[in-house]
């Protein structure tokens, strides 16, 4: 079979087909769409346009009834209206809260009324039938998800992959079931549900539409399994621990030369735009002015960070092989032997190009986000990371250095200013007046810090808002897009010079 040996081989090709256009799950194809529903210009018309087969859609709506049926069995069973005092303890030999299903969320009385997306009471309705996440879980028992597991473990046919079984997939695609619910198939179709973001429901369903909910303290609430995701930085953490990874749940370069899409091409304040908003969005930025870009600024240092524990965890792990290739730009392997190049392109700060670029996505916007106080151990990882064989033992301490620097930066960066506009003026001119980028990743992140500051500062002033500006925005998103057939690691289409001349622009744009 043609592609690419875990471990020993880096090839390009695998034998599977490649996925519609519009479910393309790297970045910028997901970007694009958001920001151009955004915009306005059709991108999310296209985006949503990838037809499904048949038997996906009924297997979908099958798996939603299940999953609704199931989880009204385990709501009835877990959950007894008690007094309080009881109520709230956990039960003899439970080491962990127990999940109940998205279903106990489904009544039209609750969080499934008939009313418009973005408003109270849409919640459930709008995650079943809108949001990716639901699909988490079935999209496992697809062709595509058996042949990556397939590569993976170099089974011999694809009927011996079992993804939808595998305790490593189950982790970013299911609940986190306890022991004592472990084999609950109906849970597990809900997929990436209500309880993977609000918390194990077990103690707080019986409670939290009652009219005291609301006078219960945070800490009372998360004692009782809420989680508090109303907390920008709690959401960011959230998402970052399936959408860049953990130390227990790595996306190596072994998964993704087996077919899985790179997961760490991941923004925070995008993340949140593309998804359809089951919350009340009105109330959220009343409640958080300039939510967009104080998203933008949190993510980028979370984001960072957990890169960085990843780099950490990695360099320790004499088990594992080492240079992690998840590490570095996939371009720099990855590219067509072709000229022009974008590899060949001129650029200040460019490396050789014998040289592997390190953290070309999680660094290149982060000094904004930082107002320029990027941790000083970042120059030393970078020099060690580009040679051959990195140093493992001078790497690990390094990365864990900057990880906890960026801890202790997380709380300045979430509680400086983002609702004031002259502020916000002032970082989008800095970021618009950057050093130019050396690659796609770096030119996305250019883009998204632009795009999220610049609607932040339409927003709250929108006297600010210029139409030169946003023409030069869509400029830059349409550079970033591949063409059909390709994706974000064979970047060929885009010229350096021209992105450049287009940031030049909006920085001028912004002096008028």
């Amino acid at each position: 079979m043609p592609g690419c040996s875990p471990r020993t081989g880096h090839g390009s090709t695998l034998d599977f087909p490649a996925p519609p256009r519009a479910a393309k799950a790297c970045a910028i194809l997901k970007t694009g769409a958001v920001r151009g529903r955004r915009f306005g210009s059709g991108w999310q018309a296209r985006r949503s346009s990838g037809s499904h087969s048949l038997d996906r859609v009924i297997t979908m709506r099958l798996a939603t009834i299940l999953a609704m049926l199931g989880a009204l069995l385990a709501w009835l069973s877990a959950t007894t209206f008690q007094p309080e005092s009881s109520a709230t303890a956990a039960p003899a030999g439970t080491t962990r809260l127990q999940y109940v299903g998205a279903g106990s969320c489904a009544s039209a009385a609750c969080h499934s009324q008939p009313v418009p997306q973005g408003t109270t009471g849409c919640e459930y309705t709008t995650w079943a039938s809108r949001d990716r996440h639901a699909r988490a879980y079935t999209v496992l028992l697809e062709d595509r998800s058996k042949q990556i597991e397939k590569n993976l473990k170099r089974l011999p046919s694809l009927a011996d992959a079992k993804p939808e079984e595998n305790q490593f997939c189950l982790k970013c695609h299911a609940l986190p079931l306890p022991p004592e619910q472990q084999g609950r198939t109906a849970l597990l179709l809900d997929g990436v549900s209500c309880e993977r973001c609000h918390g194990p429901a077990q103690h707080w369903l019986a409670r939290h539409y009652l009219p005291d909910w609301q006078r219960t303290s945070a800490t009372e609430k998360q004692r009782l399994g809420m989680y508090p995701t109303k907390d920008l930085v709690f959401r960011a953490e959230l998402c970052a621990s399936c959408h860049v990874g953990t130390t227990d749940a790595d996306p190596i370069h072994d998964l993704l030369g087996a077919g899985h899409p790179r997961i760490n091409h991941y923004e925070f304040s995008n993340h949140l735009a593309q998804m359809p908003p089951h919350w009340n969005e009105r109330r959220e930025r009343a409640r958080q002015p300039g939510i967009e870009a104080r998203a933008w600024a949190i993510g980028q240092v979370v984001s960072a960070r957990a890169a960085l524990e990843l780099l950490e965890k990695r360099a320790r792990d004499r088990t594992s092989p080492w240079p992690e290739f998840a590490e570095y730009e996939c371009a720099a392997c990855h590219h067509d032997l072709r000229e022009p190049s974008i590899r060949e392109q001129p650029g200040p700060g460019k490396p050789q190009l014998s040289a592997l670029s390190w953290n070309t996505w999680f660094e290149p916007a982060l000094p904004y986000a930082l107002d320029g106080d990027l941790p000083p151990e970042f120059a030393e990882i970078r020099r060690l990371m580009a040679e051959r064989y990195p140093d493992r033992d001078r790497v690990a301490p390094l990365a864990r250095a900057a990880a906890d620097r960026l801890r202790e930066a997380l709380p300045r960066v979430a509680s400086a200013r983002y609702d004031e506009p002259d502020q916000l003026a002032r970082r989008l001119a800095a970021v618009a007046d950057g050093p130019p980028p050396t690659g796609w990743d770096g030119a996305a992140q250019r883009y998204l810090a632009l795009t999220a500051l610049y609607r932040t500062l339409g927003e709250l002033a929108p006297q600010r808002r210029q139409p030169s500006i946003l023409a030069s925005l869509r400029t830059l998103h349409g550079m970033l897009e591949p063409p059909p057939g390709r994706d974000v690691r064979n970047p060929h289409r885009l010229s350096l010079e021209r992105f450049r001349e287009e940031q030049q622009k909006i920085r001028d744009q912004l002096g008028r």
